[in-house]
């Protein structure tokens, strides 16, 4: 009996069925294979993504999804609008807070320096 490992943690027994056999032409062996639960998941999963990638190869996927795209694009900009327009008051007010406070940065700026001209 002869075990070989063919592949990592899969083995192949190999031995003569019956001493009696041994008198035909060729002698018949005995396979047997050990495979993990996680090598078969692994092969089906591989076979899983080949199917997926097939389908997904073909013209009918390319236009369906170019329709859907072109179908909801519309509606995602129509929905960004309505956002902006709902935060209209809310973004004009932060803006106009942060140009007040740039130019009250500015103004005091200058009413220092003036002062400083002034002292000297």
């Amino acid at each position: 009996m002869a075990r070989v490992e063919l592949f990592p943690n899969v083995f192949v027994e190999i031995s003569p069925i019956s001493e009696e056999c041994t008198h035909q032409r060729s002698q018949s062996m005995k396979l047997e294979i050990e495979i993990t639960e996680q090598e078969i998941k692994d092969a089906i999963e591989k076979k899983v993504r080949v199917a997926i990638a097939d389908q997904t190869n073909k013209w009918a996927i390319d236009c369906y999804i170019n329709d859907e795209v072109k179908r909801k694009v519309p509606q995602v900009i129509d929905s960004l609008i309505d956002q902006c327009l709902d935060q209209h008051d809310q973004l004009k007010a932060k803006i106009i807070d942060r140009i007040e406070k740039s130019l009250t940065c500015k103004v005091q700026a200058v009413l220092k320096m003036k002062a400083h001209q002034r002292q000297n």
